[in-house]
């Protein structure tokens, strides 16, 4: 049976109370760039931009 993509997520990172947001961020750079290359795999054309956040108070 083919899983959410929310459980595949939850497998590979489980959110606890330990996940913080650095952990989150990383998580969604690396999903992002992962989505980049196999987008530009198929022959999209992609610009990409810097991917930052505001850091913490």
């Amino acid at each position: 049976m083919a899983r959410t993509f929310e459980e595949s997520v939850a497998e590979i990172l489980p959110c606890t109370p330990e996940t913080d947001a650095d952990s989150l961020f990383a998580f969604a750079q690396v999903s992002l760039l992962y989505t980049a290359t196999a987008l530009q795999g198929m022959g999209a054309k992609l610009e990409i931009v810097s991917i930052g956040r505001e850091p913490a108070d």
